[in-house]
């Protein structure tokens, strides 16, 4: 008798073991991480900023910031009917003062500086509503800030205190005061690059030309050292600021905003996510192999002998613009595409692969689930 209660026994516990190993870890949400970064990867990891090129002989130089910082105003995640009328309205998106205020569980909604090579995350003490499914991400940047060696430039994609949207800034070697850079046309066309204490009332590139409208061009003016794209037509040089001007939905989950990535929250009985994490990567790491044009963008370029992946210090990056400025440089245009004898403007703008997102969670094993699973391809 009693050795068939000890089995009874001993079989009720393997039973119990082979449930329980079946069975998810559930818990209440401790909270919410978002990690922002400079090229995808394990965000557990710092990544070099001056990593050396995969490939030798790649033509041409990319110029690697050591640092890159953004500010951010919002990062909302939109419910279902919010989602598709953004979607299904663009303007929406262009116009900051019609986005709708509500249907988003909100993280971030107010103004964030984030430096994104530290990899280090914010902890948000908001947390998203159990069993709620969300559509999408909406990221609302402020600015673009690239440290490169020894100086730094930020590029401004809305109003925020006292800079304005299409505002550009540099902060010299051993300045700690961000200041304005021009390019400055006088009536007589001589073309020179300034910085200045304060910002300029500025013309589109339009007027670099000899020429406006039909008449002679004698303006005394200045110029964004981002190419604008304002005026010169269908096969002109595309607006280089656009991207950044306008608040992001990040759809995601296929080939178009119809069909968008979903977040999806366990229900508060059935939750499994002892943290939900959420990485938003800004897809601006140089690589000469998959991303041939990212980093801090100079163009045109002029001839020199580097290649691959480079830093970039304040008298290299000054010798690049006033060997465009001068007409007689044999230096200039290594592509021959500008006319011989006049002075060539030089547009300096961050370039990147676009904003992309990942979401997953933490299990109460502490293992990575989701988007941050080790098989989900990032």
């Amino acid at each position: 008798m009693k050795r068939s209660f000890t089995l009874f026994v001993l079989v009720c516990m393997v039973i119990l073991c082979m449930v329980g190993c079946n069975k998810a870890n559930y818990g209440s949400l401790k909270g919410l991480q978002i990690f922002v970064t400079n090229g995808k990867g394990d965000v557990s990891v710092q990544r070099s900023t001056l990593e050396t090129p995969r490939s030798v002989g790649v033509a041409g130089v990319q110029w690697e910031p050591k640092n890159i910082k953004i500010g951010i105003n919002k990062v909302w995640f939109p419910d279902h009917d919010t989602y598709f009328a953004l979607a299904g309205n663009s303007a929406l998106l262009k116009d900051r003062t019609q986005l709708p205020t509500t249907g988003f569980f909100k993280p971030i909604q107010q103004y964030t500086e984030v430096n994104a090579s530290a990899i280090t995350p914010m902890r948000i003490d908001v947390f998203p509503e159990y069993g709620m499914t969300y559509y999408g991400v909406l990221v609302d940047v402020v600015f673009y800030e690239f440290e490169m060696e020894d100086f730094s430039l930020r590029w401004y994609g809305q109003d925020y205190s006292s800079y304005h949207a299409r505002d550009v800034l540099i902060k010299k070697p051993g300045e700690t005061t961000w200041k304005y850079p021009y390019y400055h046309r006088a009536s007589n066309g001589t073309l020179t690059f300034v910085i200045l204490d304060g910002r300029q009332e500025t013309k589109s590139t339009e007027y670099l030309k000899d020429a406006v409208n039909g008449s002679a061009n004698t303006e005394d003016c200045y110029i964004s050292i981002v190419h604008d794209g304002i005026g010169d037509g269908p096969d002109g040089i595309p607006d280089r600021f656009a991207p950044y001007l306008d608040p992001l939905l990040i759809a995601g989950g296929g080939k178009d905003l119809s069909d968008p990535s979903l977040i999806e929250i366990f229900p508060r009985d059935k939750n499994e996510a002892q943290y939900y994490l959420l990485q938003m990567d800004l897809g601006m790491r140089c690589d000469p192999v998959y991303h041939p044009n990212n980093g801090l963008g100079i163009e045109p370029m002029i001839t020199t002998s580097l290649t691959g992946v480079q830093s970039l210090d304040y008298t290299q990056f000054m010798h690049i613009i006033n060997e465009n400025l001068d007409p007689s440089s044999t230096l200039s245009d290594p592509n021959n595409k500008y006319e011989d004898g006049k002075p060539i403007y030089t547009s300096i703008v961050p370039v990147g692969a676009g904003l992309d997102t990942r979401f997953g969670w933490m299990d109460f094993d502490n293992q990575l689930q989701g988007g941050f699973s080790p098989n989900a391809g990032w």
